[in-house]
C-alpha cells in the first residue's frame, strides 16, 4: 500500500527517510537525498497531516553519540527546501521529551529527530566505551520500538537504501497503516522491471574473490541472464575447475570445485555465455621490485606468483561484450582495482559500462564492493541503480522493508499474497492453479480437442507457466477444473485435451496426471527432470474441492425448505415468548444439529456427493504433495 491510498488528514505521520547525506564541517555536500524524500512529505502535509514526523540515519555510529554525524544540518536544509515551514529539530529519536513534543503538535508541524543509529536499538547491535561489540536486548530493542510507534498514527518507509535491513525503525513500528513513499515506490518498481523484464543481451559481471558469498545471486540470475562476465578471484576458482589452470599463489578451496560444476552446468542448460579472462598480468606479490608478467590461461601463472590485474586481450574481450548489454548487474570488483599499477583493466571496464549508461543501459550495482569501484572509476551514481536493496532483490529475495508494510485484504489469512516474480523458484516444484474451463469438442475421428474459442485462454495461462519456467522452476504442476462435475468422475469434462493444448502452446512435454491423489502419481512428480510440467486431472472430480460451493448450494437448497415452514414456527414461538431464553451454549448445539440435518435434506434434494469432511484435509495435504 501507497501513500496515495491512504487518508492523512489530522493525522500524525511518522516517516522513515533516507537523508544520509555527507556532511563536512557542518555543511551538507550533496542534497540529492533530501531531495528525493521531498515529494512524500509535501503530499502528506498538503493532504492536511496534523504533523510530519521524520526518521533518519546517518553514517555508522555504531550505537554512540557522534556529533559529527547528527542530523541537525539537515533540518536547515529542508527548512529552505519546504519554503517557509519551521522544521523543529529534537535532540533525540525516542523517549519522554520526544514522545511529548510529537503527542500534540501544532497542525502542518514538520519535526526532525535525530540519528537513529546513536542507539543500538536501532540496529540491535553496536560498541560500548571501550570499542566492545555490545547486542542491545530484546527488552530495550522492544522499549525503542514502541517509544517510535508513540510519535505517529500513519507510519511511511520512504527509505530505499535501507528496505533491505530489518532495523527497528524498517520493520519495528507497528502502527495499523503502514505504507510506501513514493519513492521508495518508484525504486521498487524501477528494479522490479529490469529485473523481471530486462532489455537483452542481459550481463552479469562477477568480481571479488569468495564465491560463496555470490550463490544466491548467481543461482537466481542464471535464470534470466544471457551472458556472464567472471572476473577477479572468482574467475581464478573457475578457471582451476575448468579447465584445469595454475593459479599461482591465489588460495584454492577444493569444497567450491562441486559447487563450480554445478554452476556450469546450469549455464550450459539455459544458454548462458560464460566470459573468462583469457590473460593475466602477474607479479611476486612479496617482491614489490619485481618484474611484471603477462600469462594465458594455457600457461598458467606460476607459483609464486599471483595475478593482479587482467590482460590486454581480455581488456577487448570484456570490453566487447559490455558494449554489446543492453541490462547490466555488477557484483563484487574485477581485480586489484585499489593499486594503481593493476587498475588499468578495472579502468577498461568501467569505461565500457560509462558508455553503455551514457546509451541509456540500464545497470544494476549489486553491492557494496561494486560501488566504492564504480565511485573510484567516477561512474556517475546517479546513472545507475545501487544498493544492498538492489542485492536482495536480485537474490530473489523480498525486502523486509516493504515485507512490513500494510497488505491489502488477504483471502484467506493462512494465504501469503505476493507477485510470482517477488517468489525464489529456483529449483522449486511449483504448483499453479489456473482457470482452463475451456469447451472440448470432437474431431471426424472422435478424438477430444480444444475448441478454438478456448485457445485465447489457453495462451494467457502459457505465459504464466513459461514465466515461471524461466525463473527456474524445478517442474509446474497445474491445477483446474473444467465445467461441474458434481464431485464425480465424467470423462467428457476430463483435462485430459488441455493437457494436449498445452503441449502444443509450450512446445515441451506435458504430462497428463489421472488420478493426482493416489501413490503412484505422486511418486510420478517427487522427483521431476528439471523443466517437467504436469497436469493434474480435473479437480471437481473430487467432492472434497467443492465442499465450499456445496455447502452454499446445500445451506441456500435447505434455506427454501425452511421458509416454507416458517409461518407455522411463528404461531409456535408466539405461545414460548414468555417462556425462558435458552443457555446460549444450547442454543449453539441446536444450530450445529439444524444445520447438519439441513445438509442432509439438501443432499437427498440435490443429488450431490456429500463430501467426507475427514477427507477433506488429506484431500489438501495429497495435491499439496505435487508442489
Amino acid at each position: 500500500m501507497t501513500v496515495s491510498k491512504c487518508r492523512f488528514k489530522d493525522r500524525r505521520v511518522l516517516i522513515r527517510a533516507d537523508l544520509n547525506v555527507p556532511v563536512e564541517n557542518g555543511e551538507i555536500m550533496n542534497t540529492e537525498k533530501i531531495e528525493l524524500a521531498l515529494p512524500t512529505i509535501q503530499y502528506v502535509l498538503d493532504r492536511g497531516a496534523k504533523s510530519v514526523v521524520l526518521m533518519s540515519h546517518m553514517g555508522r555510529p555504531e550505537g554512540r553519540v557522534d556529533p559529527a554525524l547528527s542530523l541537525r544540518p539537515v533540518a536547515s536544509q529542508l527548512e529552505s527546501l519546504l519554503e517557509g515551514r519551521t522544521v523543529t529539530f529534537l535532540e533525540d529519536c525516542v523517549g519522554e521529551m520526544v514522545e511529548e513534543a510529537c503527542a500534540n503538535p501544532e497542525p502542518g508541524s514538520v519535526i526532525l529527530l535525530e540519528n537513529l543509529r546513536f542507539h543500538p536499538e536501532e540496529e540491535g547491535r553496536g560498541v560500548d566505551d571501550e570499542g566492545e561489540k555490545v547486542r542491545a536486548s530484546p527488552e530495550d530493542v522492544q522499549w525503542f520500538r514502541d517509544s517510535l510507534k508513540k510519535l505517529g498514527d500513519i507510519y511511511v518507509n520512504d527509505a530505499f537504501g535501507t528496505a533491505n535491513r530489518a532495523h527497528s525503525s524498517v520493520v519495528g513500528v507497528d502502527l495499523p497503516d503502514r505504507v510506501a513513499g513514493f519513492h521508495l515506490k518508484k525504486e521498487v518498481e524501477k528494479l522490479s522491471r529490469v529485473i523481471e523484464e530486462p532489455n537483452v543481451p542481459y550481463l552479469a559481471i562477477v568480481g571479488g574473490d569468495k564465491l560463496w558469498d555470490k550463490i544466491e545471486l548467481i543461482e537466481n540470475l542464471m535464470n534470466r541472464i544471457t551472458d556472464m562476465i567472471i572476473a577477479g578471484g572468482v574467475a581464478f576458482t573457475f578457471l582451476k575447475v575448468l579447465n584445469d589452470m595454475e593459479i599461482g599463489a591465489f588460495p584454492f578451496d577444493e569444497e567450491m570445485t562441486d559447487l563450480v560444476l554445478q554452476i556450469h552446468q546450469k549455464a550450459m542448460a539455459r544458454n548462458v555465455n560464460l566470459h573468462f579472462p583469457v590473460d593475466f598480468v602477474v607479479t611476486d606479490p612479496l617482491d614489490d621490485s619485481a618484474e611484471l608478467d603477462v600469462v594465458d590461461v594455457e600457461k598458467g601463472i606460476p607459483e609464486n606468483k599471483v595475478g593482479m590485474d587482467i590482460g590486454e586481450k581480455s581488456r577487448e574481450r570484456f570490453a566487447d561484450v559490455i558494449s554489446q548489454a543492453k541490462t547490466i548487474v555488477w557484483n563484487g570488483a574485477p581485480g586489484n582495482w585499489e593499486s594503481q599499477n593493476f587498475s588499468e583493466g578495472s579502468n577498461e571496464m568501467a569505461k565500457a559500462v560509462v558508455e553503455a549508461t551514457e546509451q541509456g543501459v540500464p545497470v544494476i550495482l549489486a553491492d557494496r564492493e561494486a560501488v566504492n569501484f564504480a565511485k573510484r572509476f567516477d561512474i556517475d551514481l546517479q546513472s545507475v541503480m545501487w544498493g544492498g536493496a538492489s542485492l536482495e532483490l536480485l537474490e530473489g529475495k523480498v525486502l523486509p522493508g516493504v515485507a512490513a508494510l500494510s497488505n491489502l485484504p488477504k483471502l484467506k489469512p493462512e494465504l501469503n499474497i505476493r507477485p510470482m516474480r517477488t517468489c525464489a523458484l529456483a529449483n522449486q516444484r511449483v504448483g499453479i492453479r489456473l482457470d482452463l474451463d475451456v469447451p472440448v469438442v470432437k474431431d471426424e475421428e472422435g478424438n477430444s480437442r480444444v475448441a478454438e474459442s478456448g485457445i485465447p485462454k489457453l495462451t494467457t495461462a502459457v505465459t504464466t507457466i513459461k514465466k515461471a519456467l524461466a525463473m527456474g522452476a524445478r517442474s509446474v504442476v497445474i491445477l483446474s477444473h473444467r465445467g461441474n462435475p458434481r464431485g464425480q468422475v465424467d470423462p467428457d469434462l476430463s483435462m485430459e485435451p488441455v493437457a494436449q493444448e498445452l503441449e502444443n502452446l509450450l512446445e515441451r512435454p506435458v504430462t497428463f496426471v489421472t488420478d493426482y491423489i493416489d501413490e503412484a502419481s505422486q511418486i510420478q512428480v517427487e522427483d521431476p527432470w528439471p523443466g517437467s510440467v504436469f497436469v493434474l486431472e480435473n479437480l471437481r472430480f473430487n467432492p472434497e474441492e467443492l465442499i465450499q460451493m456445496v455447502q452454499k448450494s446445500r445451506m441456500e437448497s435447505a434455506a427454501l425448505s425452511a421458509t416454507a415452514s416458517q409461518k407455522d414456527r411463528t404461531e409456535e414461538e408466539a405461545e414460548l415468548k414468555d417462556e425462558a431464553q435458552p443457555d446460549p451454549e444450547e442454543e449453539s448445539k441446536i444450530e450445529v444439529s439444524m444445520n447438519e440435518e439441513m445438509e442432509e435434506n439438501a443432499e437427498k434434494d440435490s443429488g450431490v456427493p456429500k463430501p467426507d469432511r475427514s477427507a477433506n484435509a488429506m484431500f489438501a495435504q495429497q495435491v499439496a504433495a505435487f508442489r
